[in-house]
């Protein structure tokens, strides 16, 4: 299994997890980097919520070497974030295994099938 971590951190708190799991596990990681400020807990909100995607920072949607996916995330609204929304929609999923895992205090499972939904 060739394994990528696919995440998105706007408070580092994410990426601290990630961080843990690539020396536990070795895995490559590839940040998600939003262009647009989320400061505003509404506006992001309600972008997430509304499966809005963003413009990402030097993207790479380029998966093709990878089977197995590992997608982090914070979840906004019960939703995925628009980061993780886009890297979804644009990076080429067919045929590729992947696991989902999102933050928040309450409703994690409804943001995993929001992610397998817009797989």
């Amino acid at each position: 299994m060739k394994a990528l971590l696919v995440y998105y951190s706007l408070t580092g708190s994410v990426k601290e997890i990630v961080k843990t799991v690539q020396k536990n596990s070795g895995l490559p990681a590839r940040e998600l980097i939003d262009t647009k400020r989320r400061d505003n807990v509404l506006g992001a909100g309600f972008a997430a919520f509304f499966g809005i995607s963003t413009k990402l920072k030097d993207p790479n949607y380029d998966v093709s070497k990878y089977d197995t996916l590992i997608l982090l995330t914070p979840i906004w609204a019960g939703c995925p974030t628009p980061a993780m929304n886009t890297f979804i929609r644009r990076a080429d999923l067919r045929g590729k295994k992947f696991f989902s895992r999102c933050w928040s205090r309450a409703k994690q499972q409804k943001s995993d099938r929001k992610i397998q939904k817009n797989r």
